[in-house]
């Protein structure tokens, strides 16, 4: 099953983004996020080769630390894996590489939490 995690994002890219943890930040190209079966709202920020920069977790406003990691990440397809902070769940999503939301990186601009 493909899931286009960026879903959600594109119907309200603003307030969604801002309520939700999503920054830029040197050096990242991309940024996607989907749900844990917790409800939690799991972010990542790609570098121009859809490795993985960052990853975090967003769960009833707060922010915390997500260890993410992309496989496969040269394919049209490829998956995104995290850990969970908040269940300790290990979450597998399947993106397109074309549905990935770009982020212009601005230097000094900090996560909304």
């Amino acid at each position: 099953m493909t899931t286009s995690v960026t879903g959600e994002l594109q119907r309200d890219s603003g307030s969604l983004a801002a309520s939700h943890g999503a920054y830029a930040r040197e050096g990242a190209s991309f940024q996607t996020m989907s749900r844990c079966e917790c409800q939690a709202f799991l972010w990542v920020l790609l570098d121009e080769r859809r490795q993985v920069l960052e990853g975090w977790a967003v769960f009833r406003g707060a922010r915390s630390p997500a260890p993410a990691h992309s496989i496969g990440a040269e394919r049209e397809r490829f998956d995104i894996a995290w850990a969970c902070p908040i269940c300790g769940r290990n979450t597998l999503r399947t993106v397109e590489k074309d549905a990935l939301r770009a982020v212009h990186a601005t230097v000094g601009l900090s996560p909304v939490a």
